[in-house]
């Protein structure tokens, strides 16, 4: 009886230890995903809830900490768009000045021969930097000269009217402009570059040849490369990329490049400046008339400035496009009475610029008269007075290469 007790005993204990080893009988058995998800907080013990969930925003803020830093931007690294200055109505003056070609290379300029032949229309590499460094610390910038005037309709008729000028405060409008850029051939070698160029980058530099047969690229040695940098480092020196106005004349071409009807390579010559002409007007520069043949406008007939203005449009207009603006050779303007100045209107020019000492606007309904002054050895040395609103022109002459 005892044995059988035993053998029940034991038959007992081995059912009971299969029907707890089946899934879901045993207390020991892991939980599921599922449930370790909905029972995690039910083990926690109310006490501990706090301290809990304190370090589990801990542990979320260390998460933020550790993203990568263009999820979680440190405090003064935001990217802003520029802080744009505040514009204002301008109501002064609008001064105009002028500048000839440069002299490139003051050492063949003022050697025995050549006897300083540009000293008295040109100015030096370093006046010319001298001269944009002075204009800048006194407010001056640069606008374009098209933008000072515009083109209306009243009562059926094309009127020219001011245009209202809004700049950066403080700021005084300049307008700059650049003659006789055409290198002649006959003064090569007087201490003038040959031509424009565009290097391959697209960048404006020179190209001069001298007569030892050495071959000068420069990027600092006249008025457009220099220019250009410039505004570069001093972007608020001029408004909405405004940089200067080329006033060309026809009979050499212009910018070192023989595009006039009488060369021998004209074709090539036009599609070698196209280039520069396009990458100029995309920059902020523009173009102007100085008349075909540099004649003065006063002395020459009717009929010789009719023909001059004609060859200018079909010559050099062709080539830069066209243009409101005729600077007036020597400066000698036209009275509003001339016959020749109804034929400035009738090809469509609306702004006259003539030479004075100070500024000057007048606006006569179909045009405008705007004066100009010239930068230049000469008024270097005698215009001190009419030229003490831009600067100061002791700051600026280089005696050291001038002489005197």
């Amino acid at each position: 009886m005892f044995i059988l007790k035993i053998k029940a005993t034991i038959v007992w204990l081995l059912m009971l230890a299969v029907f707890l080893s089946l899934p879901g009988c045993s207390t020991l058995a892991m939980p599921s995903d599922s449930e370790t998800a909905t029972t995690s907080e039910d083990i926690i013990g109310e006490d501990e809830s706090g301290s809990e969930k304190e370090q589990t925003a801990q542990d979320i803020e260390q998460d933020e900490e550790e993203r990568p830093a263009e999820t979680q931007p440190e405090e003064g690294q935001m990217e802003h768009e520029p802080e744009q200055p505040k514009l204002v109505e301008y109501n002064g003056d609008i001064y105009h000045i002028f500048f000839h070609c440069l002299i490139a290379f003051p050492e063949i300029a003022y050697s025995q021969g050549v006897n300083g032949a540009l000293d008295t229309d040109c100015v030096t590499v370093t006046e010319f930097k001298r001269c944009l460094e002075e204009l800048y610390k006194n407010n001056y910038i640069l606008v374009d000269i098209n933008s000072t005037f515009e083109v209306v309709e009243e009562n059926g008729k094309k009127v020219v009217k001011d245009k209202k000028l809004m700049l950066p405060e403080g700021k005084k409008p300049l307008v700059m402009s650049i003659d006789d850029m055409v290198y002649d051939p006959k003064k090569r070698g007087w201490g003038m570059v040959d031509k424009i160029i565009l290097d391959e980058q697209g960048n404006f530099a020179t190209y001069t040849k001298h007569k030892n047969g050495e071959e000068i690229i420069s990027y600092d040695n006249e008025v457009i490369p220099v220019l250009e940098k410039f505004v570069k480092e001093h972007p608020d020196f001029s408004f909405n990329g405004a940089k200067a106005t080329l006033a060309v004349t026809g009979w050499v071409g212009i910018l070192g490049y023989r595009i006039n009807r009488l060369s021998e390579n004209r074709q090539s010559e036009i599609e070698a400046v196209k280039p520069i002409v396009e990458k100029l007007k995309e920059r902020g520069w523009n173009f102007a008339s100085h008349g075909y043949g540099h004649r003065r406008s006063r002395d020459i007939s009717y009929n010789l400035f009719a023909d001059d203005t004609k060859k200018w449009r079909n010559e050099i207009e062709s080539v830069v496009g066209p243009t409101s603006i005729y600077v007036y050779p020597y400066g000698q303007k036209l009275s509003v009475d001339d016959p020749k100045y109804k034929l400035l209107l009738d090809y469509g020019f609306k702004v006259m610029c003539g030479v004075e000492t100070g500024p000057k606007w007048k606006n006569y309904g179909h045009s405008i008269y705007m004066a100009r002054q010239g930068i230049d050895g000469f008024s270097l040395r005698n215009y001190k007075k009419y030229l003490e609103p831009l600067f100061d022109v002791t700051k600026i002459i280089d005696l050291e290469t001038r002489g005197t």
